[in-house]
Parts: C-alpha cells; structure tokens; sequence
C-alpha cells in the first residue's frame, strides 16, 4: 500500500539581512545554545532558540531524539562577487541559480533564525544524499504537523532545515527574563494531541484495511467452495463437457 503524503506546509521564508541592517555575530547577548550532535555549543536568536527547546522536547515525547548539527553561522564572504566565486568553486557542475539554493549568502542562519536539524542519524544530516530518507522519517511527518507550533516554517528544498519567523522589530530586543518564547504546556498539548490523533486515524486506516482484506479472503474462499461444490455437482451426475458443441452431457447417453 502507497504511503499517503500530505501537503507540505506553505513556506515562509524570512528576508536576507541585507534588508535588514546587519548580522548577528557570535557573542551577541541575544545568542542562546540549543542542543546539538556536536561537540562545541551551537547558537540560535533567543527567541528562536526557546521555542526549538520546546519543540526539541515535544518531539521527544513522541519518541523522536532531535538535535541541531548548525545554526547560527559566520558571514564568509563580504562581498557577492566572493560568494559567486565560492559557489563556482564548490559546485561547478551547477548553474549558479542552483548553487545559491544549496548554500546561502546574507539569510537566515546569519540572523540566528535557521536551524539544520542533525539528529536522530540516520538518516537526518545536512547533507542531500539523505533527503530522500528524510522525507520518508518519521520525523518529517511529525514536524509537517506541529513545527509551526514552535513558530517553525520549512524549506521544501532542505527537509533538514527548519526557519523561525521574526519580525525586524522581535529580532533587536534583547532577552527577556521568561526561559520561553511559546507558551509549552499548550504548544506540547497541542502537538500530543495532532501526533495521538494521526495514530489513531492510521490505526483506523490500517484497521480498515485489514477489514477489506479479510472480506477478500472471505469470498475468495466463498468462490472456491462454490466451486468444488459445482465439481461434486457434475461428478455425481455424471456431466461431460463437450469441447465440440459447447454444451455439458450427460455421460450415461
């Protein structure tokens, strides 16, 4: 049986900070870690990072182990022509439109908004040789229903990568002193509650199926009964089939 996929959910993507003003650089007093597969401390805008904490936590509640492998990055280049050049260098069997999709100038991870999730691997890594496999985790199906409860949106290109829409004027305040952005005990009631009612409808599905299925088998044996009774029926009336006129006989004559 095919497996059903749902619409992905509307991207929202945020406005390069260029449009902005600036970046936000390591030792910025709006930076919070998050957890992560690495070894050093991954960085995420204060807001963004409270609300990956709780979905990070959700998740594992629904038996999922998630973890950020990047989030906030450097700026590696100053100006677009140094990061055409870098593209070319990395990708030179791309078309420069293609390449600016698997790496990005001035965008969302330079403002502390994006996160590539890394965990649980397999098969969730940055990496496009398992995009695929992502699609087709469980994991994918769970954060296409309750992401945007945490304020996450996707890019459909990067299962891996995940956004926190901000407004300009949430981005420059600095933290507050709550420990959260979203509310947790609605917004992980909220994911229990799509991820229990998902459960029950694919139990009622394959419950269902299961049903048909026996009714399959149920006429199947129906028919093979009814044929051997048909044999039973000819053999003791002693019935032949004539091949030359079409027509049963009876064998006595």
């Amino acid at each position: 049986m095919a497996k059903f996929r749902r619409q992905l959910p509307r991207e929202r993507r945020l406005k390069p900070f260029s449009k902005w003003g600036a970046a936000i650089k390591p030792g910025d007093p709006r930076l919070e870690k998050i957890p992560t597969t690495r070894k050093g401390p991954v960085w995420m805008h204060w807001r963004a990072a409270r609300a990956f904490i709780e979905m990070v936590n959700a998740a594992a509640e629904a038996g999922f182990t998630m973890r950020a492998n990047n989030a906030l990055r450097r700026i590696k280049w100053e100006t677009k022509a140094e990061f055409e050049a870098a593209l070319r260098k990395k990708y030179p069997k791309l078309t420069l439109r293609e390449a600016k999709r698997r790496l990005g100038w001035k965008g969302p991870h330079n403002l502390g908004l994006a996160v590539d999730i890394g965990a649980p691997f397999p098969p969730w890594t940055p990496a496009f040789a398992w995009k695929a496999k992502q699609q087709a985790h469980p994991m994918y199906d769970w954060l296409i229903d309750n992401a945007a409860l945490f304020g996450f949106t996707p890019y459909n290109y990067e299962p891996w990568h995940w956004e926190f829409y901000l407004s300009k004027e949430d981005w420059l305040q600095l933290p507050d002193n709550s420990g959260t952005y979203h509310p947790p005990q609605i917004a992980r009631a909220k994911t229990m509650a799509n991820y229990s009612r998902r459960n029950f409808q694919q139990g009622v599905e394959a419950e269902n199926t299961n049903t048909t299925a026996q009714n399959l088998l149920t006429v199947a044996t129906n028919t093979q009964i009814i044929a051997e009774i048909s044999l039973d029926t000819i053999d003791e009336l002693g019935l032949l089939y004539d091949f030359n006129t079409g027509k049963w006989n009876d064998s006595a004559t």
